[in-house]
C-alpha cells in the first residue's frame, strides 16, 4: 500500500522491504493514540535482527507516513521539494489551503541536525510566510533541549516534537 501511495519509491528498496515484512498489516493494528502506534512500530523495528542502522531514518519516515494514512492525513509528499526553496528536500510534506506547505523534518536523534531543520524552516517561511515546519524526533531529551534553545533565541523557527 505504501508503494501505491507514493511513500515507498522503487521496487526493491531495503527500507521498503523491511517495512513490508514487519508491518504489512499496518492498517489493521489497533492503537489508542498516535504516539502508541509509533512506539509499537519502532520497538518492533528495533527488535528486527536484520536491522540496518543506516535505514533508521527512512524507517521512521515510513512509520510516520503509515500513521498519517491511518489518521487520514493525506496526501503526503515524501522527500518533497518546494518551489523557490532551493537545495532543500523535506522528509514529509503536506499542503493546506490556509497555511500552504506543512513540512516535517524527521530525525531519529537530533545531535546537531536541529540546526539544519531550523535553516530549512527559515528558507521555507521566506517564500511561504504562513507555512509550518516541524522537527520530529524519537528522543524526548533532545527535543526538550531544542525547545529551550527556541526560548533563548538560539533556534529561530522550527517546532520540535518528540514521539
Amino acid at each position: 500500500m505504501l508503494k501505491e501511495l507514493g511513500i515507498v519509491i522503487g521496487n526493491d528498496t531495503k527500507a521498503g522491504n523491511i517495512f513490508k515484512h514487519l508491518f504489512s498489516d499496518f492498517i489493521e493494528i489497533d492503537y489508542e493514540k498516535p504516539s502508541e502506534y509509533i512506539k509499537l512500530f519502532w520497538d518492533k523495528y528495533e527488535a528486527y535482527p536484520k536491522r540496518n542502522s543506516n535505514l533508521n531514518g527512512k524507517m521512521f519516515e515510513y512509520i510516520l507516513a503509515s500513521l498519517c494514512i491511518r489518521e487520514k492525513i493525506l496526501p503526503i509528499y515524501m522527500s518533497a521539494k518546494v518551489a523557490f526553496v532551493p537545495n532543500v528536500v523535506y522528509d514529509l510534506m503536506f499542503y493546506s489551503s490556509e497555511r500552504g506547505p506543512i513540512c516535517w523534518s524527521v530525525k531519529t536523534s537530533l545531535r546537531e541536525r536541529y540546526k539544519q531543520a531550523d535553516l530549512e524552516s527559515i528558507a521555507l517561511k521566506y517564500v511561504h510566510r504562513k507555512a509550518l515546519s516541524y522537527l520530529i524526533t524519537l528522543n524526548e531529551t533532545e527535543a526538550q533541549s531544542v525547545k529551550k534553545k527556541i526560548k533563548t533565541g538560539d533556534v529561530i523557527d522550527t517546532i520540535p516534537l518528540s514521539v
